[in-house]
């Protein structure tokens, strides 16, 4: 099977089209939803789901009123750029760029229905407390494929555990023989997506790592430290990216910049959220970055910001080395202790 080229089949479906976009909206059973745990990704969604009260309410409702539970929620939202119309309610879809096409909302519920599918093929109801999110869930899913492959083959009852309803809706262009139109559509999905999941606000740098404002940022920095860091809201890293986005006002404060945005060096540790909002409205300027190539994100084009990241690359280390540091130092002095002073805090 080609992992970027699945069939859906709707129980139910419509159809609308406006501009160069057009919707596929019904209900399709669980069981025909497996090979979209196969294929789609949640990395064109900017938050990762994570497993929480949510997710356990979903699988609870799913559990114990599945005759509803379509009603009770949004369902999940799909993007393709290629897709073919076939028989008796079935699309065939292919994910050609997974940073714009996938699963675009309700990562949540995809969460929760996985995991539910999993314990289930398992009979592990274990599972609903080991798996933590979405990374832990495909893991699973992929070592574990063939028991699901078995429960679905082998369901008897009616309804079956995988006879549920979920709400799916699908977003492709509006003509595929238009070359315009595919080019407009792609473009027109991250704003949708952002859109989609601003009813639930997102934090101001995970819309930025979705434009794809903190990709310089990323190479820069040790292979290792970035694999720590908090890119999008849930991802589990530990380092916070304003954090480092407040550290690189400090080489991007005397770049000579094509723009004229600064910030007060006392922001940088005092008010971060400052440094994240200027950050951002310096990378959206068209003299800094440009939306371009197949995934439609910024590609940062200003030698001067690129410079100045470089260097707030290696700023992390340099701030742990002090941190580390600085209190043997003070206190060979023989003037006080460091821990002793008022601002010092452990």
């Amino acid at each position: 099977m080609n992992p970027d080229k699945i069939i859906i089949r709707f129980e139910q479906v419509a159809d609308q089209s406006e501009g160069p976009v057009k919707r596929l909206v019904g209900f399709v059973r669980a069981k025909n939803m497996l090979k979209l745990f196969d294929a789609a990704d949640l990395e064109a969604n900017p938050r990762e789901a994570k497993a929480g009260r949510v997710t356990a309410d979903i699988i609870e409702s799913i559990r114990d009123t599945p005759e509803t539970f379509p009603f009770k929620t949004k369902g999940v939202l799909v993007g393709s750029s290629d897709y073919e119309e076939l028989q008796r309610n079935r699309y065939e879809l292919r994910f050609e760029n997974p940073k714009i096409e996938g699963i675009l909302d309700g990562g949540h519920n995809m969460l929760a229905i996985g995991t539910h599918i999993l314990a289930v093929a398992l009979g592990d109801d274990k599972l609903l407390r080991r798996i933590k999110g979405w990374s832990q869930l495909k893991e699973a899913w992929a070592e574990n494929r063939q028991d699901i492959e078995a429960l679905r083959k082998g369901e008897t009852e009616d309804p079956g555990p995988l006879d549920f309803l979920v709400p799916l809706e699908i977003l492709v262009p509006s003509d595929l023989e238009s070359e315009d139109t595919v080019e407009e559509f792609n473009q027109s999905l991250l704003d949708i997506c952002a859109a989609r999941n601003n009813n639930v606000e997102l934090k101001l740098e995970t819309k930025a790592n979705q434009k794809g404002f903190y990709d310089e940022l990323r190479k820069a920095l040790p292979a290792a430290m970035a694999g720590r860091v908090e890119w999008k809201t849930n991802d589990g890293g530990e380092i916070k990216v304003r954090d480092l986005v407040a550290l690189a006002w400090i080489p991007l404060s005397v770049a000579d910049l094509p723009v004229d945005i600064r910030v007060p060096p006392k922001a940088i540790y005092s008010n971060k959220g400052v440094c994240a909002q200027e950050f951002d409205r310096l990378m959206s300027d068209d003299r800094v970055s440009r939306a371009s190539g197949g995934d439609y994100t910024h590609e940062l084009h200003s030698s001067a910001v690129h410079s100045a990241l470089l260097i707030a690359g290696q700023l992390p280390e340099l701030y742990d080395r002090i941190y580390l540091a600085f209190p043997d130092a003070y206190n060979g002095d023989g003037e006080g202790r460091f821990g002793s002073r008022q601002g010092v805090k452990r």
